[in-house]
């Protein structure tokens, strides 16, 4: 039931059985099931027992988001810092806990040759085989599993073709039951349903000594002790919140060296997830550091100049004095526009449940000299003189001077901050926790992943530099006004609409992002790999405030509107009746 959920949970959506976050969601659930035993006397679990599970899994997550809401006690004393800690301990908290490692199997394979297979030794000596020999043998898992899909699917049309062929001949010749019964069971009927059935039993399924065969017996006997798990394994393991085994050995035994694959991805980021936890904490941690932090950098570079191409000068690792003092990750000059990008590898903190802890924790990281503060005011420095009229030198490693950029050359700097992983709302939205100069433009922050993402898109539709700008001239304005879960949501927004002038020119306090604006990077992935093709074909988006949204919605639950309220007239130091916690003169009373 779980392997179905996730395989159609991408292309249908069901009210009554939908979850928000199916990865997570799914393997919580099995990872709940590894803590109990194979039942003596198993019972059937149908579509009631699977839309029972649905209802506790959302039951499960909504619990923890009422954890930042006031209780009956707190009400009457909010402070202004009690709900500081909320916007951003709520949002980062509830990404945490329900956002998956949102990319492609070729991202996560090139995630793992670029960060892990580096380091193929000390993986070897902790799990008894490479990463790259674990990638190997899951690539073949993928493929065969696909394979044996692709033949499940033709055999399950032959046999519809010819069953209903049979039926139109016992309509024509009036046979009965009994005769139905008696045709059925001769001909060719017989062997293309048993083969059917056949396929159905072994879908998803792989063995060890398939893989050994394969591989041989040291790399199939390690690969299914560090990915294979069974029924009774782990011992206690109850919340959303705690190390998962589920996830680090995605193959479920459901027979003796026989296991079902709930999600080739998810073999894929348990390669990942393991490497990562492993050479973080080992005796290489701080050169595994190093070298993730000059991946980064390099992967950066190496997607920027798929986009630039030739008409872009770049400079890596480029300082701003003789010296060797204001280095910068990477600096991008094409025609007279200028890219500051500065790339942090560090994973973003694992906040609390406890809110105010959770969010002291957050700003403290997001603060540090490895967070994305620092990344802003690194790039933020060679802006700052660009806009004070002074020109902006460039030196190589050796204190050689490789570019001198005059103010009156350049038109407009953007500063990029990249990050390997994903930060959530704290980077969609940064006057969460960024600290800038009120008259300061706000950077653009992106992982390597989106940003990969983004610019396949940009390449498939034709795009070039020209329409990275014309995006990040209004993306950086959407700071504070709008909720999206993920950077390509405003960047599918913008490709479905033309821009994102709209999000802009609203009076509204905060714009609500669709999720499903982000489907157009999947159609497009589709496409790139044979599925139909995505035309751009903006139209005018439908805008409408929020809270009208919530009066529609109460009127169709119980045939009347909210009950009306008559507005008073807010005094200046009150607290502000939108419920930021401010006084109303430094909030809202400020745009009057």
């Amino acid at each position: 039931m779980c392997a179905i959920h996730l395989l159609t949970s991408s292309v249908s959506f069901d009210e009554h059985s939908a979850l928000p976050a199916p990865f997570r969601q799914v393997f919580f659930l099995l990872g709940l099931m590894l803590t109990t035993p194979e039942p003596v006397r198993p019972r059937d679990f149908g579509a009631d027992e699977w839309g029972q599970s649905v209802d506790l899994l959302n039951t499960i997550v909504s619990t923890y988001a009422l954890m930042f809401w006031p209780t009956p006690d707190e009400l009457p004393n909010l402070t202004t810092a009690w709900y500081e800690a909320r916007e951003v301990a709520m949002p980062a908290f509830l990404h945490y806990i329900s956002a998956g490692l949102r990319a492609s199997v070729e991202q996560v394979a090139e995630r793992i040759r670029r960060y892990i297979a580096p380091f193929d030794q000390e993986f070897r000596q902790t799990c008894g085989l490479t990463a790259s020999e674990a990638l190997e043998v899951t690539d073949w898992i993928a493929q065969t599993l696909q394979l044996s899909a692709d033949q499940l699917s033709e055999m399950a049309a032959e046999e519809r073709r010819i069953r209903l062929r049979l039926l139109d001949r016992a309509q024509r010749e009036g046979w009965d039951l009994n005769r139905l019964r008696q045709e059925t069971q001769k001909g060719i009927y017989p062997p293309h349903a048993k083969a059917l059935i056949d396929g159905l039993e072994s879908f998803l399924r792989i063995s060890r000594a398939d893989i050994q065969n394969q591989f041989g017996e040291r790399i199939a006997l390690s690969y299914w002790k560090q990915f294979a798990c069974h029924r009774g394994e782990v011992q206690d393991f109850r919340y959303l919140t705690e190390r998962n085994v589920a996830g680090e050995k995605p193959l479920f035994e459901v027979a003796k060296e026989v296991a079902l694959c709930v999600s080739a991805n998810a073999l894929y980021e348990a390669i990942l997830k393991v490497g990562e936890d492993r050479l973080s904490s080992g005796e290489k941690r701080d050169l595994f550091f190093r070298k993730r932090d000059r991946a980064l950098e390099k992967e950066t570079e190496e997607k920027m100049r798929v986009l630039f191409g030739p008409s872009a000068d770049f400079f890596a690792h480029a300082v701003e004095t003789e010296t060797g003092d204001f280095e910068h990750d990477l600096i991008i000059r094409w025609h007279r526009r200028l890219f500051v990008i500065e790339a942090k590898a560090m994973p973003p903190a694992e906040p609390f449940r406890d809110p105010d802890k959770a969010f002291t924790r957050l700003k403290r990281a997001f603060q540090s000299d490895r967070g994305i503060q620092k990344a802003y005011e690194q790039a933020d420095r060679a802006r700052g003189n660009w806009a004070a009229g002074n020109p902006v030198d460039l030196h190589d490693g050796n204190g050689n001077q490789v570019a001198h950029i005059e103010p009156s050359d350049i038109d407009a700097v953007y500063c990029m901050c990249v990050t390997r992983d994903d930060f959530g709302p704290l980077a969609i939205d940064l006057s969460l926790l960024l600290k800038k100069d009120k008259l300061a433009p706000y950077p653009w922050a992106i992982n390597i992943i989106d940003l990969g993402t983004l610019l396949e898109a940009w390449g498939y539709l034709g795009w070039g530099p020209e329409k990275l700008c014309e995006y990040l001239d209004s993306r950086v304005l959407l700071n504070g006004r709008v909720f999206a879960s993920d950077e390509l949501e405003i960047a599918g927004f913008f490709i479905k609409h033309g821009g994102l002038s709209t999000l802009l020119q609203g009076t509204y306090d905060r714009a609500f992002i669709d999720p499903t604006y982000s489907s157009v990077f999947d159609r497009i992935y589709l496409a790139r790999h044979g599925g139909e093709p995505v035309e751009y074909a903006p139209t005018e988006p439908i805008v409408r405030d929020l809270r009208e949204a919530v009066a529609d919605l109460s009127r169709d639950r119980d045939g009347r509107g909210p009950t009306p309220v008559v507005p008073r007239k807010q005094g200046r130091n009150e607290r502000c009746a939108c419920g930021s916690g401010r006084k109303y003169k430094n909030c809202c009373g400020k745009r009057k």
